[in-house]
């Protein structure tokens, strides 16, 4: 965890982070995750729903369009 937060930190506000990637699967664990390091950065997450999975597929897009 303390090593995403390390690898993340400097992401701008308005790109997304690569532990979006993690959520991708939809683990409850990943998801998890990716909240933790989302809340510790100061990131707004959905509560949960139909939002949330838009914002994750947006942002996944957004990092694959990247590469």
């Amino acid at each position: 965890m303390d090593l995403l937060v390390l690898v993340e930190r400097d992401t701008a506000a308005d790109s997304p982070l690569w532990s979006v990637m993690l959520a991708a699967a939809r683990d409850g664990t990943a998801l998890r995750r990716h909240r933790d390091v989302s809340a510790r950065l100061s990131r707004f997450l959905p509560v949960g729903g139909t939002e949330l999975i838009d914002q994750l597929a947006v942002e996944r897009n957004q990092l694959h369009r990247q590469r």
